[in-house]
């Protein structure tokens, strides 16, 4: 599923989301990537819009989901 995804959302995604451990707040976030915290908002929301719409729209196949 994050293949589809830009190097930068593809981190903000594991980090706001803990997939290497804890979840990180979006002030941590931002400032390892010298972005405003509701830049960090807008490149996970878009992150998730597009992870929605490659399913909805079938771009992704049941090998994505491995």
């Amino acid at each position: 599923l994050l293949d589809a995804l830009p190097m930068r959302a593809r981190g903000v995604l594991a980090q706001r989301n803990g997939f290497s451990g804890e979840s990180e707040k979006l002030a941590d976030i931002a400032s390892q990537y010298d972005v405003t915290q509701e830049r960090v908002r807008q490149i996970e929301q878009k992150a998730l819009r597009t992870i929605r719409t490659n399913i909805r729209d079938n771009k992704m196949g049941p090998e994505s989901f491995r």
